[in-house]
């Protein structure tokens, strides 16, 4: 493989994963805001969270159950073309009040799915040992870059 065949492919993995991944993250923490001028029941937006909340944590049993049949590669490739699919069709239902609900669960299911498999993940790749502990410093990331992303946005 020459020098730009690599460059290629780790740029296009990037897109990918940026999609796949934080899809699900963006509506869990935005999905009122989305339809927030076109939906003005406020009532039934809580309760698509409260669902979509549900949603996510019985999907993490249900990942786990598929990571034990199948590789991560499969369910993560699986994961982020649903998410692929969410994100670049959310903005042709979004006045459809059940079809956004769908949408709100699945893309709840799709991040729970990949908050379920990396702690399993991170400890077959290193060890039952050192799994633990670097998940841990892996999930710490969350914080760290959405303080420096407040900065950057207030004060760049």
């Amino acid at each position: 493989m020459c020098v730009l065949e690599l460059i290629y492919h780790h740029h296009a993995r990037y897109k990918y994963d940026y999609v796949g991944a934080n899809f699900g993250l963006m509506i869990s923490v935005n999905y009122k805001t989305y339809v927030k001028n076109i939906m003005s029941d406020d009532r039934y937006l809580t309760f698509v969270g409260a669902f979509g909340a549900v949603a996510c944590s019985f999907s993490r049993f249900f990942w786990g159950f598929i990571l034990e049949k199948k590789t991560f590669k499969f369910i993560y490739y699986a994961i982020s073309l649903l998410n692929l699919f969410l994100a670049f069709t959310i903005s042709f239902i979004e006045q459809i009040k059940q079809v956004y609900f769908l949408y709100v669960i699945l893309s709840y299911i799709c991040y729970g799915g990949m908050l379920g498999m990396f702690p399993a993940i991170t400890s077959q790749i290193f060890g039952v040992r050192y799994g633990p502990q670097i998940y841990g410093i892996l999930f710490f990331a969350f914080p760290i870059s959405n303080l420096l992303q407040f900065f950057i946005v207030n004060y760049v």
